[in-house]
């Protein structure tokens, strides 16, 4: 038995690959390091790899490990940006993967509190599924 290593997630319009020790495969110039954690998130329309400044990653909990990760700027408020978070439920593996439910929160922060008293963010929430594995990676 063992904890997953790859996380691969979906729901309405998304696509969500999870790595907390990292994806393995050669070093890119720019990309991230080894075992260095990446959500890689798809909606259709946006194919986003985040890892480094950009990913969150909260402790353990009874509740499992909360992800955030920014998968868009929106370049139109000051510090205006859009984040998943993915709640990452606690699981144990052995050489087959194993079916997952879980939710995500697609959140819009509009930036900037010059715009007006008002929430800051606005909140999309998804069901997801999906499985956890343990998968071979090659350094």
């Amino acid at each position: 038995m063992a904890t997953p290593n790859y996380y691969d997630l979906s729901g309405p319009s998304t696509r969500i690959g999870w790595y907390p020790s990292g994806r393995g495969g050669p070093v890119t110039p720019g990309g991230p390091g080894p075992g260095t954690p990446v959500l890689i998130y798809s909606n259709g329309s946006t194919d986003v790899i985040v890892w480094g400044d950009e990913l969150r990653v909260g402790p353990s909990t009874p509740a499992g490990t909360f992800v955030v990760a920014v998968v868009k700027t929106t370049g139109i408020v000051p510090g205006g940006v859009v984040s998943l978070g993915v709640l990452i439920p606690d699981v144990v593996v052995d050489s087959s993967a194993v079916s997952i439910h879980t939710i995500g929160v697609l959140a819009v922060h509009r930036g900037v509190a010059q715009l007006g008293a008002g929430q800051l963010e606005t909140y999309t929430e998804m069901a997801l599924k999906g499985t956890a594995a343990l998968i071979v990676q090659t350094q």
